[in-house]
């Protein structure tokens, strides 16, 4: 939840900006969360959310892990978190969005398994086709 802690601030206080960004990632599921946030807003929530650990002096191991920009990518604590995220945002929004096959071949990368196993894991409704 404190991933997506600026991304629950823009709902509260620029819901009509929230709103352009999901009314156009679910008409093109190709859309990238980042690329739209920098579009309609000017900025990826990620870049405030970090901004605001550094005001509030939260604990450093928080913007660790919520590092998506892969500068700490060696963590595996981070990798982990970076790629849980990236599987429960993608996969909110339906099995067909485009971003969830790079996130199955990092998830497999990560684990040193095939995507086959990957699907499996996360209980993917085409697993079972995929043996």
């Amino acid at each position: 939840m404190l991933h997506d802690f600026a991304e629950m601030l823009m709902w509260c206080f620029a819901p009509e900006k929230m709103n352009i960004i999901f009314d156009m990632q679910k008409n093109d599921k190709s859309l990238l969360t980042k690329d739209v946030q920098q579009q309609i807003l000017g900025f990826h929530t990620s870049d405030l959310q970090k901004e605001l650990i550094k005001v509030y002096a939260m604990p450093p191991l928080l913007t660790q892990l919520m590092n998506d920009d892969g500068e700490t990518e060696q963590d595996n604590r981070v990798k982990n978190v970076s790629l849980a995220v990236n599987l429960a945002r993608h996969s909110a929004n339906g099995w067909d969005d485009a971003a969830l096959p790079d996130d199955y071949a990092a998830i497999a990368d990560f684990l040193h398994v095939d995507v086959a196993r990957v699907l499996y894991i996360i209980k993917h409704p085409d697993a079972q086709s995929l043996n």
